[in-house]
């Protein structure tokens, strides 16, 4: 049977789980959630379960996928990754470190257990109103004691969340030459590298080294596959883009690509598009802006097929499904066409806005400026300047 417990996990954190003690016959799983983690269908859990332990009986534990998502920003998802959070209650059973707490069996981690299939969770904590509260708790408490080489991984993570990217990329790369390795084989470090990277707008050429170096060291990783692919789509290479794509899709699982389905069915789509094939490129429209319909590559996707902005509007408007998706879409649709240039679109956009009482300050700018009327450079300049300024304060 299976139970949940804080307080036991809470236990465990302190010292291994002793010779005998337990919870009875009736108990020998334990499922730990933190306070912001719910399973989205929490009815099918055990059954799932049951169906695991019929693939894998000799399990010390399960993993399950966790989906990200910001609340703040109407549940948008933000990433998804296989996390610990089924254990078998057995002797010796702890938790180690002080922040992301990693379970051990008599000292030595837990690593490589399988996945509960069909399991997902819904984790809230990197809303971002939460986000950089907890980053600044992890770095006071790491920087409480002489960091080890398992602790530059955690460093990389707060930087990271604080938006200091090149300290964040320092740490990871300090962690990557320490010699220690994670449970995940330091996928996660290389991903805070190259996340960091992008950040930074440092050149492809660059992201592509560090993308080759995680591939050395995890040759089966379709993740980094894709993203190689994704890069050198950036890059205009078509073909090598397009096998790269259609070799990761083929070689990954779903668990593992799933973070990144929509970016790489928009670029498919963009390369079938380009291809003449039309039909293809539909589907994986379809597909991308079904998983995220905030996706760059797949609004891209979206404007090439459709061409005209009404015709763009209508078609995308389905895709944004609850009342806060709504009434983001419009907002982000138009923020998004304008850093693209699609100026077409963005003019389309603020329209509709404004015939539905909404306030769009810089439509009068950006009308200005297409019209190229006089003393609008240094309007925008202006304008500029004080957001970076409220930036600044913020």
């Amino acid at each position: 049977m299976f139970f949940c417990l804080r307080n036991l996990i809470h236990r465990l954190r302190r010292s291994p789980l002793p010779k005998g003690e337990g919870l009875g016959n009736s108990y020998s799983w334990v499922i730990f959630l933190d306070a912001d983690e719910t399973f989205y269908h929490p009815e099918g859990v055990r059954g799932l379960l049951a169906q695991a332990l019929r693939r894998h009986p000799g399990a010390q534990g399960f993993q399950v996928l966790m989906r990200h998502v910001d609340t703040d920003a109407a549940d948008m998802p933000i990433g998804t990754e296989p996390v610990i959070r089924i254990l078998r209650l057995q002797e010796g059973l702890s938790y180690q470190g002080r922040v992301h707490e990693t379970p051990a069996l008599h000292g030595k981690i837990l690593a490589e257990l399988p996945l509960a299939e069909g399991l997902l969770l819904r984790h809230t904590g990197y809303a971002s109103s939460k986000v950089r509260a907890k980053a600044r708790r992890n770095l006071r408490l790491l920087q409480e004691q002489e960091p080890r080489p398992q602790d530059y991984r955690y460093l990389a993570d707060a930087c990271y969340a604080l938006e200091q990217y090149e300290e964040a990329l320092s740490y990871a790369r300090l962690a990557l030459a320490s010699g220690w390795q994670g449970l995940d084989g330091n996928k996660s470090l290389y991903m805070v590298a190259l996340q960091c990277l992008e950040k930074l707008q440092c050149p492809i050429d660059e992201q592509l080294a560090l993308l080759a170096e995680a591939r050395r060291a995890l040759p089966r990783s379709a993740d980094f596959m894709a993203r190689q692919g994704l890069l050198m789509l950036r890059r205009g290479e078509a073909g090598e883009a397009r096998a790269l794509l259609d070799e990761a899709m083929a070689s990954g699982s779903p668990a593992e690509l799933e973070p990144l389905l929509a970016k790489i069915r928009g670029a498919q789509g963009l390369l079938s598009l380009a291809e003449g094939d039309s039909p293809s490129a539909e589907a994986n429209l379809a597909e991308a802006l079904g998983r995220d319909p905030f996706e760059p590559l797949a609004l891209e996707l979206a404007l090439r097929r459709w061409r005209e902005p009404e015709i763009c509007v209508a078609r995308l408007r389905p895709f944004y499904r609850g009342e806060a998706a709504r009434q983001q879409f419009l907002p982000q649709l138009g923020r998004w066409a304008g850093e693209q240039g699609h100026l077409q679109l963005l003019f389309y956009v603020q329209q509709l806005r404004q015939a539905a009482g909404q306030a769009v300050p810089e439509a009068r700018l950006t009308e200005a400026f297409a019209r190229q009327e006089p003393g609008t450079g240094r309007a925008l300049f202006q304008q500029s300047a004080l957001d970076l300024q409220r930036l600044f304060v913020a």
